[in-house]
């Protein structure tokens, strides 16, 4: 079990956190050239958990010249190391993404390269008539192109910020912006900037404007005091923090790492063999007004004090049906970038496993229990999309859950990624973060859980998302507290 998201993405998400960086350009009414001249500029951080130094990031934002012609380059790198479960996983991502200084200022050249676990992507987009033409590669795998629309992110949206920013707006006041997601097959990653407050303190010893702005993108929170040259103050995202150092120190981790405090949340009771749970009711500190999916196995009570009462059973059929929409089955049986149920390697195995069978439920346990016995438990053997699960039969809950669901699509079986938290017994008795999947049976969705071959999950697992782009529950990263009220097992 692990986080259903990867370190790359705590990257990908801190880059939105350090995009404020660019909010600072020109107090009259500058030209594209101006505002990018004014504001560029080279930042390094560190990234904390508490006092835990785990990662770093570098912002840089500069004219370039690039085949005879003026843009803006913004470039994004930085580095992750943490430890789950005792195993220290390491992450690097590098983004550079280039403007044109013309019309909007659009996007015309896009490079971003991640490793992790030894295992490189690489994507790279150019335009390609109104929109972009996207190439990624996986590792060893053959490349695959693919074509998306025209970007909604330009160096017009970002003047726009900055001049929202230092009009000095109402508190409260927002304003959206996006940023450019190759991953998806939708570019625009939505921000959202509300502004808190402008004050004046004391840097270095001189009085120094700090405009301090939240932003919220896929449900994750961040904060940032930014001066009016662009300089990160002080920044948080989630439970993570991000300091301002000078590269050379931002870029010492001395083999520190963080601890599984972000992986596991400890409970004060033995629950028994995991999988054994039929009811369990729990009182749920630090969910600080997240609010937890409802589905049919699973209810939530706010308490006094802000503690949560969430009662949850084993999964079963529900009372009352509750069939899909038509728009909802297309999007819960198409292909994308990562789930790629059109992989003529996915769809092969799919038609092997589930061969004739009609019934959802039963195709899925055929499909679930491949999985399980096929795929390596085995932490660290991160991939991004289900064909290269495939090829590495290794993983943890994340490609469990990936390649599952790209094969219940490709077998024609509506399917989605979740996430949460699962009972388990690793070292001690704790709630680890974890991913498993939910099928659409016609009538309901019904959870399956492939890392242990669940058709219908326990009581043990506690549903935090129920979209694999929600990223919300990371926002209670490190800061549960969770206390056992009852618990019930089923019967030898």
């Amino acid at each position: 079990m692990t986080l259903p998201r990867r370190p790359a993405a705590t990257l990908s998400l801190l880059a939105v956190l350090l995009s404020v960086a660019a909010l600072a350009g020109c107090a009259s009414e500058p030209t594209l050239r101006d505002f990018v001249a004014e504001s560029q500029g080279r930042q390094a951080y560190g990234i904390y958990f508490g006092k835990q130094k785990f990662g770093w990031m570098i912002f840089d934002s500069h004219l370039a010249t690039r085949d005879g012609r003026e843009v803006a380059e913004v470039v994004t790198e930085g580095r992750i190391s943490m430890s789950i479960f005792g195993k220290t996983v390491e992450s690097d991502e590098r983004q550079e993404i280039r403007y044109a200084l013309e019309g909007e200022g659009p996007v015309i050249y896009a490079h971003e390269r991640k490793t992790e676990d030894g295992v490189e992507t690489v994507r790279t987009a150019v335009p390609e008539g109104v929109g972009l033409k996207v190439e990624s590669k996986v590792g060893r795998s053959a490349p695959t192109i693919r074509t998306i629309k025209r970007p909604k992110d330009s160096l017009a949206g970002s003047r726009a910020i900055d001049r929202w920013l230092r009009s000095v707006p109402p508190k409260g006041d927002t304003r959206d912006d996006w940023s450019l997601d190759l991953e998806s097959d939708d570019p625009d990653k939505k921000e959202t900037f509300t502004f808190l407050e402008k004050k004046t303190e004391p840097l270095n010893g001189v009085p120094t404007d700090v405009f301090r702005v939240r932003v919220l993108t896929q449900g994750l929170k961040g904060e940032a005091d930014v001066t009016s040259d662009g300089r990160i103050v002080r920044g948080k995202i989630g439970p993570l923090d991000l300091r301002p150092e000078e590269e050379s120190v931002a870029k010492r981790l001395d083999g520190a790492a963080a601890a599984d405090v972000l992986a596991e949340i400890p409970v004060d009771a033995d629950l028994g063999a995991p999988g054994d749970l039929d009811e369990l009711v729990l009182d749920i500190e630090g969910l600080g007004g997240h609010l937890l999916p409802a589905p049919q196995r699973q209810r939530a009570e706010v308490r006094p004090g802000g503690i949560v009462r969430l009662e949850i059973r084993r999964d079963g059929r529900a009372n009352d049906a509750a069939p899909l929409s038509k728009e909802d089955r297309e999007k819960f049986l198409k292909a994308t970038p990562t789930i790629q149920s059109d992989d003529e390697g996915v769809r092969a195995l799919a038609a092997r496993v589930a061969g004739r069978e009609k019934d959802p439920i039963a195709a899925s346990r055929k499909l679930c229990r491949w999985v399980f016995l096929n795929l390596k438990k085995r932490y660290g053997a991160n991939a991004s999309t289900a064909s290269q699960v495939l090829e590495r039969r290794a993983g943890d809950c994340t490609e469990h859950a990936l390649l599952f669901t790209a094969l219940a699509r490709a077998a024609g079986i509506p399917a989605r990624q979740l996430g949460g938290l699962m009972y388990a017994r690793q070292t001690k008795s704790a709630f680890a973060w974890h991913a498993w999947a939910e099928i659409h049976d016609g009538r309901q969705w019904v959870s399956v859980d492939p890392t242990w071959n669940q058709v219908y999950v326990d009581a043990g697992h506690l549903q935090m998302s129920d979209d694999e782009e929600d990223l919300a529950w990371a926002n209670v990263l490190g800061s549960l507290k969770v206390k056992v009220v009852r618990s019930k097992a089923k019967s030898p």
